[in-house]
């Protein structure tokens, strides 16, 4: 497994996990370019993400997501109640959202994912 953090602060959050060639995103808290030119200079492949996992609702961690999800074909993942919450322009045209349930695990073919709730001033996270 490889995790590899391109960014991480007030200024953006964004952490690359691959996983038996499969790889996704935690948070896309960068514009697409910067995050891609990141993705690259690492030796990472945009291309090749099976999906953004959103943590919360922070611009910090959503500001490059809809682009991402709409230039390369990328999935959208997050919980049912921030997807419920959200008349944000930031999932308007992305290519495709995934839901899922705080607590429950999510399979990702070769990842499991198991979100957990932790205290933070933002819509469930």
């Amino acid at each position: 497994m490889i995790i590899q953090v391109l960014a991480s602060g007030s200024k953006g959050n964004v952490t690359y996990i691959e996983n038996e060639g499969q790889s996704i995103l935690i948070d896309a808290g960068l514009s697409c370019r910067e995050t891609v030119r990141r993705m690259r200079a690492a030796g990472r492949e945009p291309e090749k993400l099976s999906g953004i996992f959103i943590t919360h609702d922070h611009r910090d961690h959503i500001a490059g997501a809809r682009v991402l999800s709409r230039t390369f074909g990328i999935p959208v993942i997050l919980s049912e109640t921030l997807y419920a919450a959200a008349g944000y322009p930031w999932l308007k045209d992305v290519h495709q959202i995934s839901l899922y349930t705080l607590g429950n695990d999510i399979h990702l073919e070769s990842m499991f994912i198991r979100p957990i709730p932790v205290s933070h001033d933002a819509t469930e996270t």
